[in-house]
């Protein structure tokens, strides 16, 4: 999105110069806050014509930037602030979460850990510290960063979400119920949650259980793939194959190339004896990976369609393990 430019008649003086110094950095949050993102960008632009490294005006501009997912000139913003003031909780923790969406997770890391020196009690910084411990494959020290946060907030639903999720993952299914648990009793009517959970359910071969949450998950957004894919693999399970093809035909209705629903359709329709639409259904996955692998500039051998391996027997094929992400 380019900024959008604002004439005034000749003579006239920008809106900026009309406030003071503080008038117009606060002009410029609220602008941010509104989602008037051009017109923030240029208050700042217009105090740094005046004072090019004026901390403020650089960070709030740095943000600015970020909303845009201009992420590296909005990381630049950030080291340029922080080389007038290196203590600044504002800008270690922006940069942080910058170098995050980034995915350089080992420099956010660091970076968090210089905002929680400074500020030890930030649940924010605990729980993206927590998601970068993740992204590096240190399972065990996330939890330990999420239960930091949880310690100071009890109820802190984006730390129960992603402990819940590390735990499932460590197929520490017990403890990540209890996750979800709590969430939900705050917020019951969270479809990302209700998913996750099911997930679990699912794995622990509760699968009415999961099949209620995948439903209400649906109910509050009947255009969820990933939740319409994954009751599908619940009703499979539960041997309801007409109900599951009918789950996987909705989650393609809405996302044709969904992977998850195009290769475990794919399994129930060999399990069912439909051999041509099994192979129909096979090509159509291939040919997505094909053309995902163009894409990414990757060419190569395709990718596995499924995290679980497949049974070589085709009558006893089942599907993949839901998608929780």
């Amino acid at each position: 999105m380019k900024p959008s430019k604002r004439t005034s008649a000749p003579g006239a003086q920008p809106a900026a110069t009309r406030l003071t110094y503080a008038e117009a950095i606060d002009r410029g949050a609220v602008l941010l806050g509104a989602g008037k993102l051009a017109e923030a960008e240029q208050i700042c632009r217009t105090i740094l014509q005046a004072k090019p490294d004026d901390f403020n005006a650089v960070l709030l501009l740095g943000i600015v930037r970020s909303h845009r997912n201009q992420l590296d000139a909005a990381l630049a913003c950030f080291e340029q602030a922080l080389s007038s003031q290196p203590a600044s909780y504002d800008a270690l923790f922006n940069r942080a979460l910058t170098l995050q969406r980034l995915q350089r997770q080992e420099e956010a890391l660091q970076s968090y850990e210089r905002v929680l020196a400074i500020k030890p009690d930030c649940i924010e910084s605990l729980n993206n510290r927590g998601n970068a411990l993740q992204q590096l494959g240190r399972p065990i020290e996330a939890i330990a960063s999420y239960d930091r946060a949880l310690a100071l907030a009890p109820q802190y639903a984006d730390a129960l979400n992603n402990r819940g999720n590390t735990l499932k993952k460590l197929r520490r299914y017990g403890e990540a119920l209890e996750c979800f648990d709590r969430v939900l009793a705050a917020q019951p009517a969270h479809p990302q949650l209700l998913n996750h959970r099911a997930v679990v359910l699912h794995a622990v071969r509760r699968y009415g259980d999961a099949l209620a949450d995948y439903d209400r998950a649906v109910s509050i957004n009947p255009a969820y793939v990933e939740a319409l894919s994954n009751r599908g693999v619940t009703l499979h399970a539960l041997q309801r194959y007409a109900e599951a093809l009918k789950s996987y035909d909705d989650a393609l209705a809405i996302e044709p190339s969904y992977a998850d629903a195009v290769w475990n359709k794919s399994l129930l329709l060999l399990a069912l004896g439909e051999h041509d639409r099994h192979h129909a259904q096979r090509e159509h996955h291939v040919r997505r990976c094909r053309r995902r692998d163009a894409w990414a500039g990757r060419p190569g051998s395709l990718p596995p369609p499924a995290p679980t391996p497949r049974r070589r027997c085709p009558t006893r094929s089942g599907p993949s393990a839901p998608a929780g992400r």
